[in-house]
């Protein structure tokens, strides 16, 4: 822990022996608002104490609340993530303890990390087969995309946490492929992800008809 996150954090943990009174003095308050994935965050709505205090810019929020040296100070933040985000935390309360005097808390802000999870997370699927036919890609019933002269597809879909989803390589349209239209199933994570889907494919050789030959009459005298 740096100088700087310490002496916030004292400012919210240290008891002493309050002096009787105490010069006021406003704390100063860093409102941090990040995604999961490290994202700074805009629109990040939030109050304390029940009074709306504005919304965050660049994953940030400066403000102050009045409060006395000499007394304790209970302060509740809550905060409303922005569209595509959901709160990974309830309210948050911070309990500001008394001190003998405006020296001995120090001078440095407090921050506070408001965490949003994302609804949904990118899930880019790589698929790569060993035949080089343009096969069809389903997600579900739908066609999303279709492998390139290299046996190659990309695509990309936003998906929620823990949501199962299934790929397919529709092979109706090539009878020779075994296996026939293989399917294989996935579970978005809490993340940003890359799937690989590796699939061979072996070819049935068609059946060679044989051509039909007249039975030739042999006339007997």
């Amino acid at each position: 822990m740096n100088t700087t996150a310490a002496r916030s954090l004292a400012l919210v943990t240290l008891v002493c022996c309050a002096a009787p009174s105490g010069p006021a003095r406003p704390i100063e308050l860093i409102l941090s608002s990040r995604s999961d994935v490290g994202d700074l965050l805009t629109g990040t709505r939030i109050s304390i104490d029940g009074t709306h205090q504005g919304t965050s810019v660049a994953g940030e929020l400066r403000t102050t609340v009045p409060w006395s040296a000499s007394t304790s100070r209970t302060i509740r933040i809550t905060y409303g993530c922005p569209e595509g985000y959901r709160e990974a935390r309830g309210p948050i309360t911070l309990q500001v303890r008394p001190f003998r005097s405006l020296e001995e808390a120090g001078s440095e802000a407090l921050e506070v990390f408001l965490p949003c999870a994302l609804v949904a997370h990118v899930a880019a699927i790589v698929v790569r087969v060993r035949e080089p036919r343009s096969i069809p890609i389903l997600l579900g019933q739908e066609k999303v995309a279709e492998t390139d002269t290299e046996g190659l597809a990309v695509f990309t879909r936003r998906l929620p946490p823990n949501a199962l989803f299934e790929v397919t390589l529709s092979t109706e349209a090539f009878p020779d492929l075994r296996p026939a239209s293989p399917t294989r199933s996935f579970v978005a994570g809490d993340a940003h992800e890359v799937f690989f889907y590796d699939q061979a494919f072996s070819v049935t050789p068609r059946p060679v008809r044989k051509r039909f030959r007249p039975a030739r009459i042999v006339k007997i005298e």
